[in-house]
């Protein structure tokens, strides 16, 4: 029995050689109706110019972007309203160890950030500017620079700039100096710890958890007393199902559950890009005894391993 398959009705992108109908155009492998600017629209997805929308419809340049007369294309502008420099794409991406140790993960020149639009990790340099006064380029926010050439922490400080899975740093001024390098209202003040001497609340370490009460640093009510960090300080009141973390309190969770802070993972993991994870050279075991935790295999006087031996050892007994 034959077959007419010129007659078959295969969708238009699942066909080999395609002649689109008039007023559309093979775009990718479909055919669909395209405009380029100034041209009439129904909807964004049929304006395929970069930064182009579909405006009263008219492709047109989108809302934040700015159209060059002269080269003719729509641009977007960066955050400070400057053009953005040229082309970058992000590096490193979910990479723990370059994310703390490296200044920048992006191919942009120091001083600027790479601004991207989404995946792919491709975009446009634009400049990152400090808090106050301008960075200095000769000193490097790398964990590995020479102590000649990192950024000095006595007249700057590391401004980072970061997303999940990138960052950039810039070594800009302190509008203040030690011993005084808080800057609140105006005015240099001290920072202080629990019993030190304060004039206002955001001397004593912020005041997040203390409070500055008839001139000395105290906690506030719903925190207590601690001394196991390297000043006296206050932690905030939690049940023991939970951790303190600054001013709230978060419930403590196993390995591979979501999580804000290393605080609230079991011993040997960390919060990794928001999940509890065993920490390097550590794995995940799991036995009745103690239930999934993190171990590490080299050690041999880790818990795991005396576990195994102890079972292997009755194991073996059994079977003799």
């Amino acid at each position: 029995m034959s077959k007419n398959v010129n007659n078959l009705q295969y969708p238009r992108y699942c066909r080999l050689f395609t002649t689109c109908p008039a007023g559309q155009q093979l775009y990718g492998v479909e055919c669909t109706r395209v405009a380029h600017y100034q041209q009439p629209c129904e909807k964004d997805s049929q304006c395929v110019d970069p930064f182009n929308s579909c405006l009263a419809g008219t492709c047109q340049c989108a809302p934040g972007t700015t159209r060059d007369t002269v080269r003719g294309f729509c641009y977007a502008v960066c955050p400070d309203g400057m053009h953005p420099r040229q082309t970058c794409r992000r590096l490193f991406i979910n990479d723990i160890d370059m994310l703390e140790n490296a200044a920048n993960t992006d191919s942009c020149p120091l001083g600027y950030r790479c601004v991207t639009y989404g995946s792919p990790y491709v975009g446009h340099c634009c400049r990152l500017r400090c808090p106050y006064g301008e960075p200095d380029l000769s000193q490097s926010c790398d964990a590995g620079a020479s102590p000649d050439s990192k950024c000095r922490p006595l007249t700057h400080f590391c401004f980072t700039v970061s997303e999940p899975g990138w960052k950039s740093s810039l070594c800009c001024p302190r509008p203040c100096r030690d011993p005084t390098p808080l800057y609140v209202n105006g005015q240099c003040l001290s920072i202080a710890h629990r019993g030190d001497p304060c004039q206002i609340d955001q001397q004593c370490e912020g005041g997040i958890t203390m409070s500055c009460t008839l001139g000395t640093c105290q906690c506030k009510l719903g925190y207590h007393e601690n001394n196991d960090d390297r000043f006296p300080t206050c932690t905030k009141d939690c049940t023991l199902e939970e951790v303190a973390s600054n001013d709230r309190c978060l419930a403590r969770v196993q390995l591979g559950s979501r999580c804000f802070s290393n605080k609230q993972c079991t011993q040997f993991a960390e919060c990794r890009f928001g999940t509890c994870q065993c920490l390097c050279g550590y794995k995940k075991v799991k036995d009745q005894l103690l239930g999934v935790r993190c171990s590490n295999p080299d050690d041999p006087l880790s818990l795991s391993t005396i576990l195994d031996g102890v079972g292997q050892f009755f194991g073996n007994r059994r079977g003799n």
